[in-house]
């Protein structure tokens, strides 16, 4: 088995995300979820967490990715392992991803499948995601009248990779939409000094990451909160 040294966020800085069969690279799914949120793209991902980073981009990074992760981690998306250059994709187990940090993980988009939580195994295959999940990002976040590009879809190559799930194996992924707090000020009608005092009061849904800038809220959170305010 190939085993390749994988630089953190260098799958960012190529020119094309690799393709499977059905399946798209993590760093496109990422990529994807950012750049509908955020405007954020892979070139932003990749620098935000240089040296220096913008502290902006990354905590908005960084919170896309534990919202990602958590989707792997309760099954909600399908993870797939192919080997570096090339073979049979393998699924990844749910389990796969207990992790205390996905940031790694995301980084890099590779994965030793025999060694899934040591951090120090070099890597042998690539991350994919079953293709579902980028039809769902642009079902739910993209402006209307955008439909995802064409370009996007992996192309079919059936000779390579196992053949694609089924419909029920790749229903679309539960994702959520963050946030910023004027389109929650927008949303609730309270003025953002109401909302902390309520926060504070435990009568409002905190932001994801209390420390992370900008803050950014669920928008299912939101929603929840609307239809029994407190």
């Amino acid at each position: 088995m190939i085993a390749v040294a994988v630089q953190p966020w260098c799958p960012y800085t190529a020119e094309t995300f690799p393709r499977s069969h059905g399946r798209v690279s993590l760093a496109e799914v990422l990529t994807t979820y950012t750049l509908l949120q955020d405007g954020t793209g892979a070139p932003q991902i990749a620098e935000a967490f240089g040296d220096p980073g913008d502290e902006r981009v990354r905590g908005v990074v960084a919170a896309s990715i534990r919202l990602l992760g958590r989707q792997l981690l309760e099954g909600r998306m399908k993870a797939y392992a192919r080997p570096i250059g090339g073979g049979e994709p393998v699924a990844i187990p749910a389990g796969a991803w207990e992790l205390d940090d996905f940031v790694l993980r995301f980084a890099t988009c590779a994965i030793d499948p025999r060694r899934p939580f040591d951090a120090t195994a070099t890597p042998t295959h690539s991350i994919f995601v079953d293709d579902a999940a980028i039809d769902a990002i642009y079902g739910l976040f993209a402006p209307e009248g955008l439909s995802r590009p064409r370009a996007q879809r992996a192309p079919a190559n059936p000779s390579n990779d196992a053949p694609p799930e089924s419909p029920d194996a790749r229903s679309a992924p539960e994702l959520n939409r963050f946030l910023r707090l004027d389109e929650v000020e927008r949303i609730v009608g309270i003025k953002r000094s109401t909302i902390y005092d309520r926060i504070r009061d435990e009568r409002f849904p905190p932001q994801i990451d209390p420390g992370s800038r900008p803050a950014l809220w669920r928008e299912s959170d939101v929603r929840a909160w609307l239809a029994d305010p407190r």
